[in-house]
């Protein structure tokens, strides 16, 4: 048996869609909540391990919470002259601006990037509206200057 703490509120219709998942792979049971966060572990038992995983799987994604700081393999989504939009879970999107993806110049964010790439990025800030903000040129070597 697996147990799984989600530690993020998720609103009814994500709860629900994910209840009826479970309950079509196996028994689904709710046993704690804490009244003042919402928190709520589920125990999910089955007979088919890979349809167990795709549960759990499914769990995380829905209680997934980016970590500033952190550093996440992500997928290309999407390019665009002022950068590309990287996937570091499934449905969560950030941008990694033009002046974040290398230490030097890049003149074309697709000379570097392509729509499917798999890079690593580092989260440097999520703002107010929940907009994150990556990095990749922070975990690659800085070149020295010149004359040094």
């Amino acid at each position: 048996m697996r147990q799984l703490k989600i530690t993020k509120q998720v609103t009814n219709r994500e709860t629900a869609s994910l209840d009826k998942y479970l309950q079509e792979i196996g028994k689904v049971e709710l046993i704690t909540a804490e009244e003042e966060v919402e928190l709520a572990q589920r125990i999910i038992s089955g007979k088919d391990y890979d349809m167990m995983n795709k549960a759990l799987d499914m769990i995380r994604a829905i209680a997934f919470e980016p970590t500033i700081g952190e550093v996440y393999e992500g997928i290309v989504r999407g390019v665009q002259t002022y950068g590309a939009f990287v996937e570091i879970a499934p449905k969560i999107q950030g941008l990694l601006h033009i002046s974040e993806i290398d230490w030097t110049r890049v003149k074309n964010v697709e000379d570097v990037l392509k729509e499917g790439d798999t890079i690593s990025v580092k989260l440097l800030e999520v703002d107010k509206a929940g907009k994150m903000k990556l990095s990749r040129k922070v975990l690659l070597p800085k070149p020295e200057k010149e004359g040094e």
